[in-house]
């Protein structure tokens, strides 16, 4: 029947609206990880330029430096793929909806 076609329209129509909004909500949780990710390489940035300044007024050596960076550099890979699982799960989780 005529209404039973309109409904289901209005029905159509609907869902395409709640999964163009839940479409935009995977958005921005992508774009929240991703300012997440800036604020650790900006954690990054500023820790490696303390210990470089400490290495210039030979408060630790070198060789000091390098591992400190290396292990500043271990730890910003660590959340980074921590914050790149949970925007991956929570993106699929509200796409599943």
């Amino acid at each position: 029947s005529s209404s039973h076609l309109a409904l289901e329209q209005r029905f159509i129509k609907s869902l395409k609206k709640y999964e163009t909004v839940l479409s935009e909500f995977a958005k921005e949780i992508k774009k929240i990880g991703e300012d997440t990710k800036v604020i650790i390489r900006n954690a990054r940035r500023d820790q490696n330029e303390a210990v470089k300044k400490a290495e210039k007024d030979k408060l630790v050596s070198e060789d000091e430096s390098k591992k400190i960076q290396t292990e500043i550099q271990n730890i910003t890979d660590k959340f980074t793929k921590e914050v790149d699982t949970i925007v991956s799960a929570k993106e699929k989780e509200v796409l599943a909806i």
